[in-house]
Protein backbone atom coordinates (compact mmCIF):
# COMPACT_ATOMS: atom_id res chain seq x y z
CA UNK A 1 0.00 0.00 0.00
CA UNK A 2 2.43 2.27 -0.76
CA UNK A 3 0.13 4.26 -3.67
CA UNK A 4 -1.63 7.52 -1.55
CA UNK A 5 -5.05 6.06 -3.56
CA UNK A 6 -4.60 2.52 -1.94
CA UNK A 7 -4.12 4.14 1.48
CA UNK A 8 -6.91 6.73 0.70
CA UNK A 9 -9.54 3.63 -0.11
CA UNK A 10 -8.50 0.98 2.32
CA UNK A 11 -9.27 3.84 4.60
CA UNK A 12 -12.61 5.15 2.80
CA UNK A 13 -13.85 1.03 3.23
CA UNK A 14 -13.04 1.22 6.92
CA UNK A 15 -15.25 4.50 7.38
CA UNK A 16 -19.12 4.05 8.49
CA UNK A 17 -21.57 4.50 6.00
CA UNK A 18 -22.88 7.67 7.62
CA UNK A 19 -19.37 9.64 6.68
CA UNK A 20 -18.96 7.36 3.58
CA UNK A 21 -22.70 9.50 2.59
CA UNK A 22 -21.45 12.75 3.58
CA UNK A 23 -18.04 12.44 1.21
CA UNK A 24 -20.27 10.92 -1.99
CA UNK A 25 -22.61 14.08 -1.18
CA UNK A 26 -19.92 16.73 -2.13
CA UNK A 27 -22.21 18.96 0.22
CA UNK A 28 -18.75 19.00 2.22
CA UNK A 29 -16.87 20.48 -1.16
CA UNK A 30 -19.46 22.84 -1.54
CA UNK A 31 -18.82 24.44 1.63
CA UNK A 32 -15.26 24.29 1.33
CA UNK A 33 -15.33 26.27 -1.93
CA UNK A 34 -17.91 28.43 -0.70
CA UNK A 35 -15.15 30.03 2.22
CA UNK A 36 -12.04 29.48 -0.63
CA UNK A 37 -14.20 31.99 -2.82
CA UNK A 38 -15.15 34.02 0.50
CA UNK A 39 -11.26 34.65 1.37
CA UNK A 40 -10.15 34.22 -2.08
CA UNK A 41 -7.82 32.03 -1.72
CA UNK A 42 -5.36 31.08 -4.37
CA UNK A 43 -5.36 27.45 -6.44
CA UNK A 44 -2.58 26.44 -4.73
CA UNK A 45 -3.84 27.11 -0.95
CA UNK A 46 -7.54 25.96 -2.08
CA UNK A 47 -5.98 22.67 -3.00
CA UNK A 48 -4.15 22.31 0.06
CA UNK A 49 -6.88 23.29 2.22
CA UNK A 50 -8.93 20.41 0.44
CA UNK A 51 -6.66 17.71 0.94
CA UNK A 52 -6.79 18.78 4.71
CA UNK A 53 -10.17 18.83 4.86
CA UNK A 54 -9.96 15.03 3.14
CA UNK A 55 -7.56 13.35 5.63
CA UNK A 56 -10.11 14.83 8.68
CA UNK A 57 -13.09 13.36 6.48
CA UNK A 58 -11.41 9.80 6.25
CA UNK A 59 -10.01 10.13 9.71
CA UNK A 60 -6.44 9.99 8.65
CA UNK A 61 -6.82 13.16 10.92
CA UNK A 62 -8.25 14.50 14.49
CA UNK A 63 -10.73 17.29 13.88
CA UNK A 64 -8.70 18.36 16.70
CA UNK A 65 -5.66 18.47 14.58
CA UNK A 66 -6.88 20.69 12.03
CA UNK A 67 -6.41 24.35 12.74
CA UNK A 68 -2.79 23.56 13.62
CA UNK A 69 -2.03 21.19 10.52
CA UNK A 70 -3.52 24.11 8.03
CA UNK A 71 -1.29 26.59 10.53
CA UNK A 72 1.88 24.20 9.82
CA UNK A 73 1.43 24.07 5.95
CA UNK A 74 2.70 27.58 4.28
CA UNK A 75 -0.10 29.30 2.88
CA UNK A 76 1.04 32.57 2.68
CA UNK A 77 -2.32 33.53 4.23
CA UNK A 78 -2.24 35.58 7.72
CA UNK A 79 -2.01 33.98 11.26
CA UNK A 80 -5.65 35.52 11.96
CA UNK A 81 -7.15 34.94 8.68
CA UNK A 82 -6.10 30.94 9.12
CA UNK A 83 -7.78 30.40 12.46
CA UNK A 84 -11.13 31.94 11.30
CA UNK A 85 -10.74 29.92 8.09
CA UNK A 86 -10.60 27.06 10.35
CA UNK A 87 -13.12 27.27 12.26
CA UNK A 88 -15.74 28.25 9.87
CA UNK A 89 -14.53 24.42 8.09
CA UNK A 90 -14.77 23.04 11.28
CA UNK A 91 -18.05 24.91 12.15
CA UNK A 92 -19.80 24.11 8.69
CA UNK A 93 -17.85 21.29 7.55
CA UNK A 94 -17.16 18.79 10.41
CA UNK A 95 -20.17 19.63 12.56
CA UNK A 96 -22.69 17.57 10.57
CA UNK A 97 -20.86 14.23 11.45
CA UNK A 98 -18.26 15.35 13.85
CA UNK A 99 -19.66 12.44 16.39
CA UNK A 100 -19.47 9.67 13.80
CA UNK A 101 -15.89 10.97 12.55
CA UNK A 102 -14.67 10.90 16.49
CA UNK A 103 -16.43 7.62 17.22
CA UNK A 104 -14.49 6.08 14.53
CA UNK A 105 -11.27 7.39 14.94
CA UNK A 106 -11.75 6.29 19.06
CA UNK A 107 -12.86 3.04 18.29
CA UNK A 108 -9.96 2.45 15.59
CA UNK A 109 -7.47 3.60 18.67
CA UNK A 110 -8.93 1.11 20.86
CA UNK A 111 -8.74 -1.67 18.48
CA UNK A 112 -6.07 -1.62 16.32
CA UNK A 113 -2.60 -3.03 17.84
CA UNK A 114 0.20 -0.31 17.09
CA UNK A 115 3.35 -1.47 15.56
CA UNK A 116 6.71 -0.89 17.51
CA UNK A 117 9.81 0.54 16.47
CA UNK A 118 11.07 -3.15 16.74
CA UNK A 119 8.52 -4.79 14.30
CA UNK A 120 6.28 -6.23 17.21
CA UNK A 121 2.74 -5.49 17.67
CA UNK A 122 2.18 -3.33 20.98
CA UNK A 123 -1.60 -3.39 22.53
CA UNK A 124 -2.43 -0.53 24.50
CA UNK A 125 -3.04 -2.46 27.77
CA UNK A 126 0.57 -3.67 27.39
CA UNK A 127 1.84 -0.60 26.88
CA UNK A 128 -0.04 1.19 29.76
CA UNK A 129 0.94 -1.55 32.11
CA UNK A 130 4.17 -0.92 31.21
CA UNK A 131 4.13 2.58 31.94
CA UNK A 132 2.00 2.10 34.96
CA UNK A 133 4.21 -0.96 36.64
CA UNK A 134 7.71 -0.13 35.10
CA UNK A 135 10.66 -2.64 35.50
CA UNK A 136 13.77 -1.77 37.36
CA UNK A 137 16.27 -0.13 34.62
CA UNK A 138 19.41 -1.89 34.83
CA UNK A 139 22.82 -0.09 35.80
CA UNK A 140 24.59 1.56 32.67
CA UNK A 141 27.97 1.53 33.73
CA UNK A 142 28.64 -1.62 35.81
CA UNK A 143 31.55 -3.11 36.19
CA UNK A 144 32.63 -6.77 36.87
CA UNK A 145 33.29 -7.06 40.74
CA UNK A 146 31.60 -4.06 41.88
CA UNK A 147 28.02 -4.29 43.62
CA UNK A 148 25.07 -3.65 41.15
CA UNK A 149 24.83 -0.14 42.36
CA UNK A 150 27.13 0.68 39.47
CA UNK A 151 30.07 2.45 37.94
CA UNK A 152 28.84 5.77 38.55
CA UNK A 153 27.66 5.20 42.13
CA UNK A 154 30.23 3.31 43.68
CA UNK A 155 32.28 6.53 42.20
CA UNK A 156 30.50 9.33 43.43
CA UNK A 157 30.40 7.79 46.63
CA UNK A 158 34.00 7.61 47.27
CA UNK A 159 36.25 11.16 48.54
CA UNK A 160 38.05 12.24 45.67
CA UNK A 161 41.28 14.20 46.00
CA UNK A 162 43.39 15.76 44.17
CA UNK A 163 47.24 14.13 43.13
CA UNK A 164 50.30 15.70 45.34
CA UNK A 165 52.44 18.04 43.24
CA UNK A 166 55.79 16.63 42.99
CA UNK A 167 58.47 19.48 42.45
CA UNK A 168 58.39 23.07 42.76
CA UNK A 169 55.15 25.15 41.59
CA UNK A 170 56.32 27.99 39.27
CA UNK A 171 53.98 30.94 39.14
CA UNK A 172 54.73 33.63 36.52
CA UNK A 173 56.51 36.72 37.30
CA UNK A 174 54.82 39.96 38.22
CA UNK A 175 54.16 42.07 35.33
CA UNK A 176 53.47 45.95 35.59
CA UNK A 177 51.06 47.50 33.86
CA UNK A 178 51.13 50.60 32.55
CA UNK A 179 47.85 52.85 30.57
CA UNK A 180 46.94 51.86 26.84
CA UNK A 181 49.23 53.49 24.37
CA UNK A 182 45.85 53.53 22.31
CA UNK A 183 43.16 54.18 24.81
CA UNK A 184 41.03 57.41 24.44
CA UNK A 185 41.36 60.33 27.24
CA UNK A 186 38.76 60.52 29.39
CA UNK A 187 38.45 64.15 28.88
Amino acid sequence: MDNIKDIIGAQYTKLPSEVKNYISSQEWENKVKAIDLKYGLSDETMEILHAKVISVLLCLEKIEDFKTNIEKEHLFIPPQTIEVIADEIIASVFTPIREALENFIRAEEENEPKMAESGEMLKKTDVLSGIENPTPFPAVFEKPGLPATGFVEDKLSKVVTAPKAVGEIKTAPEQKYSQDPYRESVE
